[in-house]
């Protein structure tokens, strides 16, 4: 991989861990969730989920307490996004489509 990098992070705290069980408890009728570190056997590369141990309204303070929040602006955080809001992307087309 380009530079040696390993590994992917995504910004999934611990109300998305929550989110994400349930949903597969109810949906899928299995208790499944989301692991923290997904290493991958076939390639050299690992995902990881730092924040799984954050609540939302710990990562929405840190960003405001180091000025990434201000105002009304959103939050410039990815997992900011309402649940409906994240269903109503997945089925929006995306432009050029």
């Amino acid at each position: 991989m380009a530079n040696d990098y390993n590994k992917i992070a995504f910004g999934h705290y611990l109300d998305d861990a929550v989110e994400t069980l349930l949903m597969n408890m109810l949906y899928k009728s299995e208790i499944s969730g989301m692991l923290s570190v997904l290493r991958y056997k076939k390639y050299p590369l690992s995902i990881i989920r730092p924040l799984t141990l954050c609540e939302e309204r710990q990562t929405i303070a840190y960003a405001e307490e180091k000025g990434f929040r201000s105002g009304r602006s959103a939050p410039v955080l990815l997992g900011a996004i309402p649940s409906g809001a994240r269903s109503e992307q997945r089925l929006r087309p995306s432009p050029g489509a």
